[in-house]
């Protein structure tokens, strides 16, 4: 489990150093605008955290993911689900 923590911490280091992209957009929108962006990048956020989280068979994570039907491929499936596993509170 340790090695596992590990990766999920590069993982949110990682996350941390690209966050400051999203703020120089966030800087240059409107409000509804700010809105959209942080949601999409918090969504990104999560999709990442899941994968770093999940095996690593792409085959599975597309399933998860990028299928039509997937079942963590929207916000609130990703919400969810990492509350459920309590990689947020």
């Amino acid at each position: 489990m340790k090695n596992k923590e590990l990766v999920i911490d590069s993982a949110f280091k990682n996350l941390i150093d690209r966050s400051s992209l999203v703020g120089d957009l966030l800087r240059k929108e409107t409000d509804r605008g700010c809105a959209l962006v942080a949601g999409a990048a918090l969504d990104e956020v999560l999709a990442g955290l899941l994968t770093v989280y999940l095996l690593k068979d792409k085959e599975i994570i597309k399933a998860l993911f990028d299928n039509a039907n997937a079942p963590i491929s929207t916000f609130s499936a990703r919400i969810w689900l990492c509350r459920g596993i309590g990689l947020i509170s």
